[in-house]
């Protein structure tokens, strides 16, 4: 009886230990598994012993050279010199404040600034739209308007935008000093797009008004843009 009593005993010390060792194989397969999830990737390029002595430390890439016309363009207007035509003699027999004036159609009214009700605003004037950069500054300044608000030859509305052509002047007075510019195109686009409000390399000036003229008395679905840069003062 002793002896078969002290088998069983055994038997049951070897599964516990049997058990044991399964446990920790579980979690050891387990914590594999979870470290290969997290495992950071490893540079193919760095040096490793298992590598042959004679391996190349580095993989050569080809780096392409040829450099496309759009990224040309872009070079030369970076090296476009602005300096005089961005900060102008102050006069003062000039306008304190910012000012729009289009010699063609008639423009010349007053700019205004502002975020909490820009439908109040552009029933005022016009409207620099928020954080685009001002004339004194090399990027992009967006000015807003009313096409069909004001009578056609109303000296604040834009009604007569879609009448300029390339080449055309474009003023802006701000602070005493005049900005002069010319148009350089003109599109239309979907009223969501908002690319016409994106920063540039070179001072422009963009203006963007409802478009066609029939439907703005409704809700327009379309915006016209005017792009001009700046040229001399």
């Amino acid at each position: 009886m002793k002896a078969l009593s002290m088998k069983v005993k055994f038997n049951k010390q070897a599964l516990a230990v049997i058990a044991g060792l399964v446990v920790i194989l579980g979690l050891g397969s387990v914590y594999a598994v979870k470290s290969d999830l997290f495992r950071i990737p490893s540079n193919p390029l760095a040096k490793s012993d298992n590598l042959e002595s004679n391996a190349p430390a580095d993989i050569p890439f080809d780096i392409p050279t040829e450099v496309t016309q759009e990224e040309k363009n872009l070079d030369e207007e970076a090296k476009k010199d602005f300096s005089a035509a961005l900060n102008p003699k102050t006069d003062p027999k000039l306008p304190k404040g910012f000012q729009l004036v289009i010699p063609k159609i008639g423009v010349d009214w007053h700019v205004l600034e502002g975020t909490t009700n820009p439908d109040a605003i552009l029933l005022k004037g016009f409207w620099k739209y928020p954080n685009t950069a001002y004339p004194s500054e090399r990027s992009n300044t967006v000015i807003l308007g009313h096409r069909w608000v004001y009578k056609k030859g109303d000296p604040k509305t834009l009604y007569s935008l879609d009448k300029l052509s390339k080449g055309d002047e474009i003023m802006v007075y701000y602070q005493q000093k005049k900005y002069v510019y010319k148009m350089t195109r003109s599109y239309v686009t979907g009223k969501d797009d908002l690319d016409m409000m994106d920063g540039t390399l070179t001072p422009t000036l963009t203006i963007v008004t409802s478009h066609p003229i029939e439907e703005s008395k409704i809700i327009s679905q379309q915006r016209l843009v005017v792009v001009g840069e700046l040229t001399s003062n």
